[in-house]
């Protein structure tokens, strides 16, 4: 299908912004527009929508949601049993007015709890309202409404002050309850390891590299397949990379940022907390790409990142599995093992019924021989072996390690592990079951060996072990999707309900170019959770976006293929269980040919209930890269019902072992989502600091200048390199002035000429004028195709 869309040019006023230049010194910094947080109870300032102003209305707000702890199921709780009512994310929010924002911890006392409503003959009352997480016992079947009052008597920050601002929430209490399964995976337990040091780092990066010397470099002697690195974590960031060195990049890299398990916590360098996994975006498929949220399992190169000061990296990856806590649905045909009593033989076989879905596990699998440029072709600042310092007569020499060249061996066994949300524990009846289905991947490809699955553990926090034996496998690609989840079903399929997310139009306050350079080149990706298709490319064009993108008056949304067509699909819509959040993201970059800008990013996290949003882009670029700006403007809107499932005998047996009433003790409580990567999230104290969302993982776009990498480097520190080089190792800038005029006659022939000629008219101030003179003289700095007059803003 059709992945990008082009619309035609505009003639509509529009905004120009300063720009600073490949290889330019910034004088300042650029800061970009706000991306909108906002929860179900916060509204931030939208803009005219007329591709004006990127500024923000100063303001003070209060976001947050409430929560059920206890026994219960989409806000319905059992009668004569405690639960509470958390307001622990409850947090203000300011906005700023250069559109930056932070999150603030509500003052101490600062909050009400009220029962607003019960039965006509209940004497139930809150208990615990001096806390953030009052309590109350049901004594009548019957609707509770529980109100929470933020900033009763005013809040401040600054100058900016927020009154009272109300949120409630009905539960209904009955008289028994089936206790529903967990929706996220749990870590048995793990013996955790040390950071490692890495002494030698500089040695080994040569002390320096992305321009004439290696930017990345293994940690280790690399000696083939059994070399690969296996990292295990969870995704508390995934997007495209806003600008990535041309020397040693065919296209962006696609940048995940893991939290190793503790016991890959070995795989980081000092004070790291997060490992990036950088795989180019040609080379990795949007199906295969992780969403915050998901786990990952990732095999591949353990590297220095020379060109960044020398932080580790699995760059590139061979080998991604992707386990997204999804709604999967049992197909009817399967059988699984129940067993005849207390988790004890004999064990017999049985389907589960028709229209079943459970929580649980989606593994998207996607090995792969190749990376891109960073292993293509040995060039002088790809992936190599570690370097090295030898002692001669003459001085010290510094000695490249070998080049690592694709493809890269897949002959090995890929083992990892998919962990399960805690299997549901029983005294009375038999245990729930574990299901598992692997099947050719609808995006991938179906030769190869089928994996092996292990279940490993300790009940309740039971996992599944992968083993996938590629000794023998002489594909260049494999794939493969596993569904697993514990077959406890519920004829209501436990409130699971569809949820669309229809895109209706993007409008830019500022499309990344200025006047000079055009409208704005934009590759922009949109993301969600709907567990099958998660990732769609929206625009992949030259001077295409500004103004108001209506997208020909056709919206993208999610959907099946009676409801949207093929080039405007966003996926499948969203299938979620109650407490469960919606996840709506944009993000991507606008080209120029050398040095590319973000186009800021969207990372809403909308409740389950039918809403228009019109969220802003945030950006907080600290380098010389620019900022794009937009409002995002969507519906969240109910899907087709899911319908109710019909129960096998067996199915029902077990199920009814899990209603819970007044007297009777459930094995476990459930406990919702941790979204710990997300700053809206946040447990904030009275006494805690703010959190600055441009220090929050998923919204930080750059944390320093890549001042060794060809992206950020000063003109003098340029300069310095060549004119250094050329004097010891001329045979370098050789290979460096001959790759960068291929790039710069590569890129002359595209439709982004005139920008990239602006750019060079920066580059060459920082190449010595004899070195220009040999290998740039010809270049057409001074013949721009100057956009139509219309265009002016």
């Amino acid at each position: 299908m059709p992945d990008t869309y082009a619309p035609a040019r505009r003639t509509a006023p529009r905004r120009s912004h300063r720009r600073w230049l490949y290889f330019a010194l910034p004088a300042a910094l650029f800061i970009c527009t706000l991306l909108s947080l906002a929860s179900p109870a916060q509204a931030l300032p939208k803009d005219d929508g007329g591709g004006g102003s990127s500024s923000c209305e100063p303001s003070l707000g209060v976001t947050g949601r409430l929560s059920i702890e206890g026994v219960h199921l989409d806000q319905k709780v059992v009668r004569a049993r405690t639960v509470r009512i958390a307001a622990t994310i409850f947090k203000l929010i300011e906005v700023r007015s250069n559109c930056s924002a932070a999150y603030y911890p509500l003052p101490a006392g600062a909050f009400a709890w009220q029962l607003v409503s019960q039965p006509a003959d209940s004497g139930t009352q809150l208990g615990d309202t001096n806390t953030m997480s009052a309590a109350f016992t049901p004594d009548r079947a019957g609707n509770y409404t529980i109100r929470f009052s933020a900033c009763p008597n005013g809040c401040t920050v600054g100058a900016k002050e927020v009154g009272t601002t109300a949120f409630d929430l009905t539960v209904e209490a009955v008289d028994a309850l089936a206790l529903p399964p967990a929706t996220q995976p749990v870590l048995p337990s793990q013996t955790a390891t040390k950071p490692s040091k890495i002494p030698d780092a500089n040695e080994k990066c040569l002390g320096g590299g992305g321009v004439v010397d290696p930017q990345w470099v293994t940690v280790n002697q690399w000696t083939g397949a059994e070399s690969y690195e296996l990292l295990e974590g969870s995704v508390e960031k995934s997007h495209i990379s806003r600008k990535d060195n041309p020397l040693n990049h065919d296209s962006q890299d696609h940048n995940v940022h893991v939290r190793p398990d503790p016991p890959f916590q070995h795989l980081l360098r000092g004070s790291q907390t997060l490992m990036e996994v950088e795989w180019e975006r040609n080379h990795f498929p949007e199906v295969f790409r992780p969403t915050p949220g998901d786990r990952a399992s990732v095999f591949g190169f353990w590297i220095l990142d020379c060109g960044h000061d020398g932080p580790t990296e699995i760059h590139p990856p061979v080998a991604i599995a992707v386990h997204r806590p999804r709604a999967i649905p049992i197909d009817a045909s399967a059988t699984v093992s129940y067993a005849s009593g207390d988790d004890v033989i004999p064990f017999f076989s049985s389907p589960v019924g028709t229209n079943v879905f459970v929580p649980g596990i989606v593994t998207d699998i996607y090995i792969n021989q190749q990376a891109g440029e960073v292993t293509n072709n040995c060039s002088d600042t790809g992936l190599h072996q570690p370097g090295h310092y030898i002692v001669t007569p003459q001085g010290v020499l510094a000695v490249t390690g070998a080049c690592i060249r694709s493809p890269h061996p897949l002959n090995r066994v890929f083992t990892f592990n998919i962990f399960l949300p805690p299997r549901p524990q029983l005294t009375t009846k038999g245990a729930v079951p574990l299901y598992t289905r692997i099947e050719p991947h609808p995006f991938g490809f179906s030769t190869g060996p089928e994996p092996q699955l292990t279940v490993l553990g300790t009940a309740p926090n039971l996992y599944i072990q992968v083993s996938i034996d590629l000794t023998n496998f002489t594909g260049r690609t494999y794939t493969r999707r596993i569904l697993s989840g514990w077959a406890l079903a519920s004829p209501d399929n436990w409130g699971l309900r569809r949820w669309k997310v229809r895109l209706n139009n993007l409008d830019v306050h500022d499309d990344g170019d200025s006047f000079v350079r055009g409208d704005g080149d934009w590759r922009f990706w949109f993301n969600t959770n709907n567990g099958f298709s998660e990732w769609t490319k929206l625009f992949d064009c030259d001077g295409c976006v500004h103004g108001v993108e209506s997208f020909g008056g056709r919206p993208w949304q999610t959907g099946d293929s009676s409801e949207v067509a093929n080039d405007r699909s966003l996926g499948p819509d969203l299938l979620r269980f109650p407490q469960q959040t919606l996840w709506v993201h944009t993000s991507g970059f606008e080209a120029d040919g050398l040095i590319d800008d973000d186009t800021g990013s969207v990372n809403d996290l909308p409740a389950q209930a039918a809403a228009t949003r019109a969220t802003r882009s945030y950006c907080d670029d600290q380098t010389i890269s620019g900022c794009a700006s937009y409002t995002l403007n969507y519906q969240i809107l109910p899907g087709k019902p899911v319908g109710n499932a019909t129960l096998s005998p067996a199915a029902q047996n077990v199920l009814d072992a899990y209603v819970v009433g007044p007297s009777n003790n459930p094995p476990c409580l459930i406990c919702g989502e941790t979204i710990a990567w997300h700053p809206q999230e946040a447990v904030l104290a009275p006494e805690d600091p703010p959190i600055e969302l441009s220090n929050a993982v998923i919204f930080r776009v750059q944390p320093s200048l890549e001042i060794s990498a060809m992206t950020d480097i000063p003109l003098t520190a340029f300069t310095r390199v060549i004119t250094e080089t050329q004097a010891a190792r001329p045979e370098k800038v050789d290979t460096l002035m001959r790759t960068m005029r291929a790039h710069a006659d590569a890129t002359f022939a595209t439709p982004l000429r005139d920008e990239a000629m602006l750019d060079w008219r920066i580059i060459k101030e920082g190449i010595p004028p004899e070195l220009w003179e040999e290998y740039f003289a010809d270049l057409p700095l001074y013949q721009l195709n100057l956009p139509a007059v219309s265009n002016a803003p």
